[in-house]
């Protein structure tokens, strides 16, 4: 059986990633104004997430079973924070995109 912490520790690295494409939806706007992006690389920006994602969650889940579940997931976490710092701090948006595409959830 799963120890209920679990549980809520899985749910909070998943609704780290739900806020994120949220706060990235509301931030659009101002990411063509400020960056000076255009159309196209407002949806790399947006879409890098869930394409990295894809590619990589067979890769994510072995790097748990190698690493352990605990200390991957507390990488994941980590490298999923400073790459959000990244792109927060992004001058332009090809470091954007490429800060989207390291963040990559940690695995579950």
């Amino acid at each position: 059986m799963l120890h209920p912490m679990l549980l809520v520790i899985l749910l909070v690295g998943q609704a780290m990633a739900s806020m994120d494409a949220s706060i990235l939806a509301i931030a659009a706007p101002s990411l063509r104004i400020d960056l000076h992006a255009s159309g196209a690389q407002l949806q790399l920006i947006v879409a890098m997430y869930t394409i990295v994602f894809a590619t990589l969650v067979v890769t994510g889940a072995r790097l748990g079973d190698v690493l352990g579940l605990r200390r991957a997931f507390v990488f994941g976490l980590a490298a999923f924070a400073l790459a959000s710092l990244a792109g927060g701090l992004s001058p332009t948006p090809a470091t954007l995109i490429l800060a989207r595409a390291l963040q990559e959830p940690p695995p579950r």
